[in-house]
């Protein structure tokens, strides 16, 4: 059911329209005197929850455009950039550059509504900053966590989700392909499992944010299994489920598959198979 609205309610909506006092007053049968009075005390009011309504829906639709590309425009743009200048015959370098600085506003719209916390020449101090942890928890004999994996980069949970996803990324390709890097020619450094990769003219590392935080868990990982297998421990073990490690609880049958049991189970498979003893 929709509740009925009041007379000023429905005079603001004539006034909008361009309805004069007098035309109002007319309409709801009252004096022109009334519907003064009720712009003061309520068209100002709707007039202003209305803008503030539209200042809201402009922020979230310049939130959502900021994250979702005119894919075709921004394909287009980076097509053109891409293009072998043998192949730009028609083409003057005019618009050669209107097309790149395209490009790039529409790096900056996408970045301007929740600036990074790592840009995309911050690569370098991501993996510093990751090696930098690694290190101290080693030199102090200390395990290391992915609470402390965030710690060490400076940064929330939430944020540590968004590069871990993917979903920054995009800050990488975009770099490439405003400063028109050629991967190929670039120079290439090794990181500590051996992987090389490239790297552009200022010596910043082009690998993806979450391939670095990847690796990152990647060594967390390896660090419980050992310990799995040195001193097996429950904490090492919910750490391995965390990972999508699973263990087999049931000793019915006999099989390849590890079997982690108490000693009462034990004793039970051990009776079912031998009977007692």
């Amino acid at each position: 059911m929709t509740k009925a609205l009041k007379n000023y309610e429905k005079a603001y909506k004539d006034y909008k329209r361009g309805m004069t006092y007098k035309e109002i007053a007319a309409k709801y049968n009252t004096t022109e005197n009334t519907v003064k009075c009720w712009k003061r005390r309520h068209f100002n009011k709707f007039a202003e929850e209305e803008q503030a309504e539209k200042e809201r829906r402009d922020a979230e639709a310049a939130h959502y455009n900021a994250h979702h590309l005119n894919s075709m425009q921004a394909a287009e743009l980076i097509q053109a950039a891409q293009e072998p200048k043998e192949d730009r015959r028609g083409q003057n370098s005019i618009q050669d550059s209107q097309n790149m600085q395209a490009l790039r506003e529409l790096v900056e719209v996408k970045r301007s509504s929740a600036p990074p916390a790592f840009k995309a020449t911050d690569t370098g101090k991501m993996l510093n900053r990751i090696g930098q942890y690694f290190q101290q928890q080693e030199d102090n004999g200390k395990p290391y966590t992915r609470a402390g994996i965030i710690l060490a980069l400076g940064i929330c949970r939430s944020t540590y989700d968004r590069y871990l996803k993917g979903e920054m990324d995009y800050l990488i390709e975009e770099h490439i392909l405003v400063n028109q890097i050629d991967i190929e020619a670039c120079s290439r450094i090794q990181l500590e499992d051996g992987s090389e990769i490239p790297v552009d003219g200022a010596g910043n590392p082009l690998i993806p944010f979450s391939q670095i935080l990847q690796k990152a868990l990647l060594k967390l990982e390896n660090q419980a299994e050992e310990r799995l297998y040195n001193k097996a421990r429950p904490g090492d073990i919910f750490t391995m489920k965390q990972y999508g490690w699973t263990d087999e609880r049931s000793p019915g049958t006999v099989n390849n598959t590890l079997v982690i049991a108490t000693a009462e189970e034990s004793d039970r498979a051990l009776k079912m198979l031998y009977g007692n003893f």
